[in-house]
């Protein structure tokens, strides 16, 4: 089985696992992820106190870089970091970057 899991965690508590699912091992990893993503972030909405203020990020490695994913985080308000592979566009893009910046 492959699984994908969402965890919740604050700088005061624990994190908590609030979303889980399994697929079959032949699954690509980025399978569904987009609606996974969505399911959980409306899951931290739902449980979320309304004077919260903090900053909701997904962070994901780079098997959830795609449109699915990002779009259903932005849609739910949240900012992405997720690891880009470096195939050779990343790479050259990267290499556009001063040292300084």
């Amino acid at each position: 089985m492959n699984a994908l899991i969402g965890i919740v965690s604050t700088t005061f508590a624990a994190p908590v696992i609030i979303g889980a699912r399994l697929r079959k091992g032949a699954a690509g990893s980025p399978r569904r992820a987009g609606m996974f993503v969505a399911d959980v972030l409306a899951t931290v909405t739902r449980l979320r106190s309304a004077t919260a203020s903090g900053l909701v990020l997904l962070r994901a490695d780079s098997a959830f870089y795609g449109h699915a994913v990002v779009s259903a985080a932005h849609r739910a308000g949240a900012k992405v970091s997720i690891t880009a592979r470096m195939d050779p566009a990343v790479k050259r893009a990267i290499a556009t970057i001063p040292d300084d910046a």
